[in-house]
């Protein structure tokens, strides 16, 4: 029976010290119904409104597949200008 009583003392004061830890956790937490709050960078709010102003420029400016289409290429001239670049790039 002794054994048993020890058993029984040794879980008691497990108990005590996890409740105190316990205890002293809930004592940090913030009281209910408080809300927890963030706040965002400068950097991180420049960088959205940079985004939200990219979001509303179109992809392609219309004029300029307007304007391509409207030239005419062929592909001996285009061939003749590589060839020219390529030659300036290696003198």
């Amino acid at each position: 029976m002794v054994g048993a009583v020890n058993a029984v003392s040794g879980v008691n004061s497990t108990y005590e010290v996890y409740s105190a830890k316990k205890t002293q956790a809930a004592a940090r937490l913030k009281p209910h119904g408080e809300k927890d709050k963030i706040s965002i960078s400068r950097d991180a709010k420049n960088f959205q409104a940079a985004l939200r102003a990219l979001s509303d420029v179109p992809d392609i400016r219309p004029n300029i597949p307007e304007n391509l289409a409207a030239r005419k290429f062929s592909s001996a001239s285009t061939a003749d200008k590589i060839l020219k670049n390529a030659e300036l790039l290696a003198i």
